[in-house]
Parts: structure tokens; sequence; C-alpha cells
């Protein structure tokens, strides 16, 4: 179940997701999020609006603040990495990554290392939401 609220408190959301929501998004960003979330949540993945991440999971602020900051860490990924970024920002495991793109899931485990390191990016939460970033800039 993928929940959209127009105002959520970080314990809403913690208990939303206790009680078996697999995502949860505001009404104010949804639109935005939902070609991510809802292939994320059918997967088995889970799915937060970026604000509601930023409050529940420790150490989620994106390492950069800026779109220009964020289309500067994206310039430093070779081609495949960048292709294992946008399926990783869609919401995708490893393993739907791998056969999304025909490789191992050694290899994207690999990928998201080296991506993650170049966008000096803490986890894959962090990589995504600079991906976001870059791409919310138009």
């Amino acid at each position: 179940m993928l929940v959209i609220a127009e105002r959520l408190t970080e314990a809403d959301a913690r208990s939303l997701l206790t009680r078996g929501a697999a995502g949860v998004l505001l009404h104010r960003s949804a639109p935005q999020h939902l070609a991510w979330a809802l292939p994320a949540v059918a997967e088995g993945s889970r799915a937060l609006s970026p604000e509601i991440a930023d409050a529940i999971v420790p150490g989620c602020q994106a390492p950069v603040r800026s779109r220009h900051g964020a289309r500067e860490r994206l310039a430093r990924l070779s081609a495949r990495e960048r292709e294992v970024l946008a399926l990783l920002s869609d919401g995708l495991s490893n393993r739907a990554i791998a056969q999304a793109l025909y490789i191992s899931p050694d290899t994207v485990k690999n990928h998201v290392s080296t991506l993650c390191t170049k966008l000096r990016a803490d986890n894959r939460i962090q990589a995504a939401r600079i991906a976001w970033q870059a791409e919310s800039a138009g």
C-alpha cells in the first residue's frame, strides 16, 4: 500500500510504515514521485518522499544543497553508472537493475559502490536524491 498524505508528522510516517505501508508520499510532491514510487512498491521496495526520508532515515540529508552541485556530481559518472543510478532512483533493487541491464547483481553492487564514492554519497538513498535534484533542475 502506498499512502499519500496532506500532512504528516515523523511519528505518523513511522506508524504507517510499521503498520504495513510500503510507501508514504506527501500530497504536494506526490505527482513528481509517483513515476518511481509505484513501480518500487510493486517490486517490494519502500517509497518515501524525500522530505519524509530526511525526517525518519538518519543521515539521509543530501550531501549537496543545490541542483547545480548535483549536476556537477553526476558529470563525474560513466554512462553505465548513470544508467544504474537512474534505475536506482526509480526504486529498483540491485537484482532488478541487473536484470534490466543484463549484468550480474554483483556488478550492480560494484557500480552502486563506485557511484556513491564519486557522488560523495553515504548510501543509495543519498545517491538517488542527488539524481532527483539534478533532474528537477529542468
